[in-house]
This record gives structure tokens, sequence and C-alpha cells, in this order.
């Protein structure tokens, strides 16, 4: 009879729980509040830069509206990469951006990476600079093979360029 209490705690202890806020609060915190985004999303060497941030004309709407992120054009299947220690808040595909991951790093930066062929992280997961996230695609409202990679500084989107290695 003793047993059984015992069994029954750890069983709570060690069982999983669903993710709340809480969880990525708390999650946040390991991830050091001077936390920046500084290496390609990809592997350069195989990849150029279709589009910049700034103003264009979209390619599928025809209308002109601010680019937000950078588009990598890779082979379809090459790895994403975290730019930085974080943890993922967001892993959704939608009709605009495709399958996307969302990557929280502290308090100041965020990272988003869409038109995914699918991702490797689910929400919650701690991800190290450098690890896979997922492989480039053509999902969502796309015209091509690519990953859009966005950098967002206090949640507003900033050019990912000032965060990269020298791009060519």
């Amino acid at each position: 009879l003793i047993l059984i209490p015992v069994i029954c705690i750890l069983s709570f202890a060690f069982s999983k729980r669903p993710l709340d806020a809480s969880i990525i609060k708390d999650a946040s915190t390991s991830v050091t509040e001077l936390s920046v985004p500084e290496i390609a999303p990809v592997d350069l060497s195989k990849t150029k830069v279709r589009s910049g941030y700034g103003m264009r004309k979209h390619p599928t709407l025809g209308v002109d509206k601010l680019h937000t992120g950078i588009d990598f054009e890779s082979p379809e299947g090459e790895i994403v990469m975290s730019t930085d220690d974080g943890i993922v808040i967001e892993n959704t595909m939608d009709s605009y951006r495709g399958q996307f991951v969302l990557i929280k790093h502290g308090d100041t930066f965020s990272t988003s990476y869409s038109h995914l062929q699918s991702a490797t992280v689910k929400v919650g997961d701690n991800v190290k600079k450098g690890q896979t996230i997922g492989y480039v695609g053509n999902t969502g409202l796309s015209k091509g093979v690519h990953l859009h990679y966005e950098v967002l500084k206090d949640g507003k989107a900033v050019d990912p360029k000032d965060y990269l290695p020298k791009l060519d």
C-alpha cells in the first residue's frame, strides 16, 4: 500500500504536460537578453539572394509592398538553420507564408523562416545556433523554391542583412 502513492507521484512528476505560455516564458529566460541572430539560415555556397529587404512589386500579387525579409533561392530540401539560440514559439502552415517557424531569441530578437518544405522542430523546443529547423520549400504564396527569412527587433521587421555575414 505504501508503494501506490509513490508510484502515482512519480508518474505525475515524469508525465508530459501540455504547452502553455508560462513554459515559453520560463524557457526563454535561458537565452540571454543580448542574443543576436548572426549566422546565415542556409548554406550561402548553395544559395543566392533572390530579393532583399525593402519596397518592391510583389511577384504574385503585383502590387508595391514592403518586403520584410530576404529571399534565399536554394535547392529544394536544403537545410534551414536557426540563426541563434532560442525557443520555437510558432510552427504553422498558412496560405501566405506556407510552412513557417518563428523563433524567439531573448527579449529583443525573433526570426521567421517561411515557405519551408517541412519543419523539424515544434513549439516549445529550445534550439541552438546552427541547428536544423526545417528544409527549403515552395509552400504558401510563393513563385519558386526559396526561404523567406525575417529578423524582428522588438516585434518589428528590420533588414536581415544587418545581422548576416557579408552577402554578395
